[in-house]
């Protein structure tokens, strides 16, 4: 336990030493993690045979949203890695949270899901 709790305070202390004070996707918080997990894994002494990937993704860091509901505003705020643009389709009520396959509609193929935001068990 106390090896994972020091683990993880350098990472908090890899990101909170950034000026963002986070890991978001190419800020020198990620790349410091990154290059510590790297360091880490390294130190095992050749037990993983370790490549990095460089990938694209799109993140939307800055933003607004909105919904509205037959004209009215329901207030919305974007989840982060949401790309832009307008949607316009049938909102359709999942019961349990989501947590559930049994919760989810036969007709919510290629529709939005209505999903309370709490805890899932």
């Amino acid at each position: 336990m106390e090896a994972l709790q020091r683990h993880s305070q350098i990472l908090e202390d890899i990101a909170y030493a950034t000026e963002e004070r986070n890991r978001f996707i190419g800020t020198p918080g990620h790349v410091g993690t990154g290059d510590y997990v790297v360091s880490q894994l390294e130190a095992l002494g050749g037990y993983y045979d370790i490549s990095i990937q460089n990938f694209t993704v799109l993140a939307q860091t800055e933003g607004s949203g909105n919904l509205s509901v037959n004209g009215v505003d329901q207030g919305a705020e974007l989840y982060e890695y949401s790309p832009g643009g307008n949607i316009t389709a049938p909102i359709i009520a999942v019961a349990n949270l989501g947590c559930e396959a049994v919760s989810m509609p036969a007709m919510l193929t290629y529709q939005h899901a209505n999903t309370m935001i709490g805890r899932l068990s």
